[in-house]
């Protein structure tokens, strides 16, 4: 009798240790709030970022540009590229037979938000001009060419390059370009090129839409 007394006390002595003792770790080590990452906050850094563009990309835009140094001067570059929310009906409306449906759908996924250009093109140092889509955003809402024109004397157009729509073979390709002039002077344009052994050629060019 006298045993089990002794040992219900040795068990009611553990209990009241474990207490104090898991207490005072709590005291000394309390628990930190979990933190909670703002979805929208998340969402919103990655929208200004946008996807980084592939390598394949500025392969297109380099033949692109050297098409168009053949027949002079390269336009000043937005720096982002620039988004649509173009139907998938509209723009078949628009794109010629030969234009795979995997390029187009291509296209239309990768612009539904813009992206950062950067200075990787494969062309000598200089050729292609950035100008930050701020200031061409300026402009376009403000009319205010002459001072515009006045910061950039050197530059009289400046083009706005959608991303490049790109087939499974990466062996055809699909972009828009916009041109701006000054007031009143726009130009947009699809081009589509395809890849050969010798690289990227511009192919057709079409969906002129002018002003």
């Amino acid at each position: 009798m006298r045993m089990e007394m002794t040992v219900a006390k040795l068990a009611v002595s553990l209990v009241l240790f474990s207490s104090m003792a898991m207490a005072a770790l709590v005291a000394c080590h309390p628990k930190e709030a979990p933190v909670i990452e703002s979805a929208h906050s998340s969402a919103s850094a990655e929208d200004q970022r946008g996807a980084t563009l592939r390598p394949e990309e500025y392969e297109v835009y380099s033949a692109l540009f050297r098409n168009r140094l053949a027949r002079g001067p390269l336009p000043t570059v937005s720096d982002r590229t620039v988004a649509s929310d173009q139907s998938v009906d509209s723009l078949r409306n628009i794109l010629p037979a030969d234009v795979q449906a995997e390029t187009s759908e291509d296209y239309l996924s990768k612009n539904r938000s813009t992206s950062s250009i950067a200075d990787h093109f494969n062309l000598p140092a200089g050729e292609v001009v950035l100008i930050d889509d701020r200031e061409l955003t300026s402009v376009l809402q403000t009319g205010r060419w002459d001072d515009f024109f006045r910061k950039h004397p050197k530059d009289r157009s400046f083009t706005r390059l959608s991303r490049v729509g790109l087939n499974r073979r990466a062996n055809q390709a699909l972009l828009q370009q916009l041109f701006f002039g000054g007031p009143g002077v726009f130009n947009a344009v699809y081009v589509l090129l395809e890849k050969d052994s010798s690289g990227w050629k511009v192919k057709k060019e079409f969906g002129h839409m002018m002003s």
